[in-house]
This record gives C-alpha cells, structure tokens and sequence, in this order.
C-alpha cells in the first residue's frame, strides 16, 4: 500500500553555471515489482534558466504512490515517464536562479511543486508556486500536498456524502500519505474509523499516533477481522487499494453506503498498464444495499 517518505536530499550550495544535479532517472520500464535496475542515479550539469524559468534547490521529495505507474511503457495510466527522464516527484525547494522575465518569484524564496527526482531543478516559474510561511516542507508535501492532503480532504468532504457520528468508516491505504489524513478527517466528522495496513508496525501506527478505533492487518485474514471491527457493516470507505480490500469491504456494505475509489495500490505492479487489474467481484452489493462508488 501507498506509503509517505519525506527525502532530506543533501546539504544546500550556491548553484552556479558549474554546479551539478543529482537526479535519479528511469533506466528501463518495470515488469511487476520495481527493481534497483529499473533506475540509475547520475550526474548532469545543471541547466541554466530560461527567460521563464528558475532554478530551484530541492531540499525536501515525497515518494507518491503514482510515481509507480508513471514508470510502466505506453500504456501507463497517468502517462509513461520515457526512459533516461528523471522520475516524477513533487519537493519543495529554494530559487537560486531567474530568467529574465521571472518577476513574481525571489532568489531565496521557498517554492513547491513537480521538481522531479532531482537535487537541482531547472522548471517553468508557472510550474512552482511559493510556499506558505510557517508551513514546513514535510507540512507541504503532505498536509497540503496535492496528491496527499488536497486528495484526502476532497474524497471525504467532495466525492459523496461526508461520513458523519454514529457511521462506520473504513479507510484503506490509512499509514500512507492519502489514507493517514482521510482517517483523521472521518475520525473528526465523528465517525468510528477502522484503518486497513500491512503488517505489525503499520498497524501499530494507526492505533498509537492516528488513534484510529479499529486496525486490520491486511495480511492476515482480512473477513474476520472485518467481522470483529465492523459487525454491523459500513457505511463510508476510503479505498487505496482496491483488489480483495475492495471486494472484502463492498461485501459488507449497510444500506446507503458510500464507497470512495481514490487509488488502488494494490494493482499497481504491473497490473494497471497492462489491463489486468483485479476488478471488483462483489459489486452487485452497491446495488442491493443501495449503495453508491
């Protein structure tokens, strides 16, 4: 399942026309789970801006789950990073350099935005924007990342009907970026949330630092757990996963259900460009119970 990690890239130095960037690029398209040869880490000259650009120092990276099936050939689903280009990744960074035309952003200013796998981006100033103040970069890439926080807050309050006390939610994918702030959202709309992770330590996580009331462990029997958690059913699911969580949960379904697909974690290795994702058998119940994806 998708999981947040904050990169400290490297101590921070005047970029000049002889500094070089560290990026790590793709090397070759992954079959199935990414292996260390599917990329490289190399040393390029760092690209002077262009009359709209600026030069950001990346000091900060977030490793988003999307990154996965950007890296697939032509058939990938959010589009397919060619061979040799950088991997994507949104950072916060610091300008060190602007085009002549560059008005809006400072030498020095805190900017956040798609600064590529890469320790020294050269990008369109219309591509970044500046970072709030008292805001840390972890806060950014996270909290307010757009892939993470902004998706959060909009599956839950956006998508359908927000769950709400007295309601059972269910978020998979909860010790990742995404699924972290959507438990807590549901937890503070006032519903009992039950958090789906992978293994001891994560678990752990959900009941000790996000306070969820109810935790399952993904690799273990998935039903029983359900069963012991959410006897009655479930009224709101978060879904990052998708494959047999999906199916587990829709099987499960109270009247007026909402299900919520944010991503699919599950079938990103290999899957999802390939058009064998493991779709979902149990979807009659959003029909009997009234429910709605």
């Amino acid at each position: 399942l998708k999981v947040f990690f904050l990169v400290s890239l490297y101590t921070r130095w005047p970029v000049s026309m002889s500094a070089m960037n560290k990026r790590v690029v793709l090397a070759e398209h992954p079959s199935g789970v990414v292996k260390v040869d599917c990329m490289r880490v190399e040393e390029v000259p760092v690209s002077p801006p262009g009359d709209e650009e600026v030069v950001v120092e990346v000091t900060l990276l977030g490793l988003d789950a999307f990154i996965r099936t950007m890296m697939d050939g032509s058939a990938a689903f959010h589009g397919s990073t060619k061979i040799g280009d950088p991997l994507v990744a949104f950072g916060v960074g610091i300008v060190t350099a602007r085009g002549a035309s560059v008005k809006e952003l400072e030498i020095g200013q805190r900017v956040t935005g798609v600064l590529m796998a890469q320790t020294v981006a050269t990008v369109p100033a219309a591509k970044v924007k500046a970072a709030r103040d008292g805001v840390s970069d972890a806060e950014h890439l996270h909290l307010l990342g757009l892939t993470t926080g902004l998706t959060a807050w909009a599956g839950v309050n956006c998508v359908s009907k927000r769950p709400e006390a007295g309601e059972v939610a269910v978020v998979s994918g909860a010790a990742g970026g995404v699924g972290s702030i959507a438990a807590q959202l549901c937890r503070a709309a006032g519903a009992k949330v039950i958090g789906v992770a992978g293994g001891e330590r994560k678990v752990a996580f959900l009941r000790e630092n996000l306070g969820v009331d109810g935790a399952v462990d993904y690799k273990r029997d998935i039903d029983t757990q359900l069963d012991e958690l959410a006897p009655d059913g479930i009224d709101f699911f978060f879904d990052n996963a998708g494959g047999e969580i999906l199916d587990a949960v829709l099987f499960r379904l109270r009247p007026g259900a909402r299900v919520v697909i944010c991503g699919g974690a599950s079938q990103y290795n290999g899957n999802l460009g390939v058009g064998t994702v493991q779709g979902p058998k149990n979807y009659l119940k959003l029909a009997e119970r009234g429910a709605s994806m």
